[in-house]
């Protein structure tokens, strides 16, 4: 009788063991979905509507981060389309750079989310009350290209508009991915992009801070870790910003060996440079990317594999 006891408690103990091993892989599954990007998230801007030679859109080191983010699109009376660069870009135009940047990163990096940024100047006002906004958002993502499909919509919050304006939008396109998502393996992700000044609120702020997956930190200044304990109490979202761009070489290099060391530890969610394809150029108009800030990024996060 003793020796069937034993048998008996062992056989409950490994049958409840299973369940929660099953209940916690379904909690991982349902809080994180298929999303193929490995955390902690290496990201890079790139201005594809800019006059980028074919060279740096077909040559950048796209195998050294797990997201790029398009500069830009807008929205134009209930489209959303990509923003030329000047009045005489067609939109063709447009779709062949994104074309010729999506095979050139996926044919070296399987694995890299490609996202897209909304133009800082969009009337967000307009945004806020169209009801559809959040399908044509969609639709744009995964319609336009067929299995060129992109990953994500990066909101860019850097001009003064109402926060009323911008919860409605982020309720909006939220709710348009979580609808999506229930059917699709290849989830769509919502992020936003601001300035320090902007983050005070955030924590306050649950329509928002509840529906976007990341902010990206435009926080381009030393001693980043300050910033962090004195404005996010959500690190587990915050994207810390490098600024990558010439003309700017006040990035001091232990800053962002410091940021890439708290993103491994998992005390904030990775970091994003601005922008690839004007990495430590010799002018802003040779358009020569040295790529040395990417590199560098990269080199901090202990070069990982990522395709």
């Amino acid at each position: 009788m003793f020796i069937e006891k034993i048998i008996k408690r062992a056989i409950l103990f490994a049958a409840t063991s299973t369940i929660s091993l099953l209940l916690a892989s379904s909690v991982f599954a349902s809080n994180h979905g298929q999303q193929s990007f490995q955390l902690p998230i290496i990201s890079q801007y790139m201005m594809m509507t800019y006059p980028v030679p074919s060279n740096v859109m077909n040559n950048a080191p796209y195998s050294e981060i797990n997201r790029l983010c398009l500069f830009s699109v807008q929205y134009n009376n209930g489209t959303i389309e990509w923003q030329p660069a000047t009045s005489s870009d067609t939109q063709a135009e447009c779709w062949n750079n994104f074309n010729t940047i999506y095979t050139a990163c996926t044919s070296t990096n399987s694995a890299c989310q490609i996202f897209v940024a909304m133009d800082p100047n969009a009337n967000y006002s307009a945004m806020a009350q169209d009801k559809n906004l959040g399908t044509e958002i969609v639709d744009f993502l995964t319609s336009n290209q067929g299995e060129k499909q992109l990953s994500g919509i990066d909101l860019d919050w850097e001009n003064d508009f109402s926060q009323s304006d911008m919860e409605s939008v982020v309720i909006n396109i939220a709710g348009a991915f979580n609808t999506y998502n229930e059917s699709h393996a290849n989830h769509l992700t919502l992020t936003m992009t601001l300035w320090l000044g902007k983050t005070d609120f955030i924590n306050n702020d649950p329509p928002i801070y509840n529906n976007v997956s990341q902010f990206n930190c435009m926080s381009y200044t030393n001693n980043f870790s300050s910033y962090e304990s004195t404005y996010y109490n959500f690190t587990n979202k915050l994207v810390a910003g490098v600024e990558e761009e010439v003309g700017y070489s006040s990035q001091n290099t232990q800053d962002i060996q410091n940021e890439c060391t708290s993103a491994n530890g998992g005390e904030i969610a990775g970091v994003f440079g601005w922008r690839m394809d004007n990495d430590s150029c010799t002018s802003p108009s040779t358009h020569n990317p040295a790529y040395t800030f990417t590199n560098l990024i990269y080199s901090d996060f202990g070069s990982p594999v990522i395709n």
